[in-house]
């Protein structure tokens, strides 16, 4: 990792997360072959690997030449930033962005061994390859543009939080309202089974 004024860091945060939003829209384009937008946003972005790639190039300056620890150090952040993040997102809007209770070794769904695993080679790539190109990238920018792209980059990205959370409460809503009707139309229903047995 390479040290940058503050106005680098943000253009490099909304790089990482636009790097993993195609990674997991591309992933999901392979299996479907449709384009589903992935994450809790509307935008090109998922916050989670933008706000996950800093901590692990963060955590990892002090030995970034030492792969071994670069994969322990990366693969407990990233594990205990994602079980963090999956258990807030639960707690708020009451809905999974995603879930692991099918694959082995995890635990209540919001982290798994092979997730970890994956955070663990990430964090590799991450530091020995991807991190020096993008820094030879956003160094190239004049600090000057970067204070009009920022802001840009930062309004449009609360915009759409703002707009992701309204419409995460509404669907909370919904759900509820929907339990409240079927539930009811349940019930009679099974009512009605029973005094089918028996009429008298």
């Amino acid at each position: 990792m390479n040290i940058f004024d503050t106005p680098q860091w943000i253009l490099i945060f909304f790089i990482y997360a636009f790097l993993g939003w195609v990674w997991e829209t591309g992933q999901k384009w392979i299996k479907t072959h449709h384009f589903i937008n992935r994450g809790f946003l509307n935008g090109p972005w998922l916050p989670i690997y933008g706000f996950g790639a800093l901590i692990i190039l963060f955590l990892t300056l002090p030995f970034k030449d030492q792969i071994p620890l670069i994969f322990l150090v990366g693969m407990l952040a990233g594990t205990a930033f994602e079980l963090f993040v999956g258990w807030g997102m639960e707690k708020i809007f009451h809905m999974r962005y995603w879930d692991y209770s099918s694959l082995p070794f995890n635990y209540k769904g919001y982290i798994c061994l092979g997730a970890s695993l994956i955070w663990g080679f990430f964090s590799i790539l991450l530091v020995q390859l991807i991190d020096a190109p993008i820094y030879h990238l956003v160094k190239q920018i004049p600090v000057p543009w970067l204070y009009l792209i920022d802001p840009m980059a930062v309004i449009l990205f609360i915009s759409d939080s703002v707009l992701a959370v309204i419409q995460a409460l509404d669907l909370k809503h919904i759900l509820r309202l929907d339990k409240v009707l079927v539930d009811p139309i349940r019930a009679l229903k099974k009512a009605e089974k029973i005094l089918k047995r028996n009429p008298g």
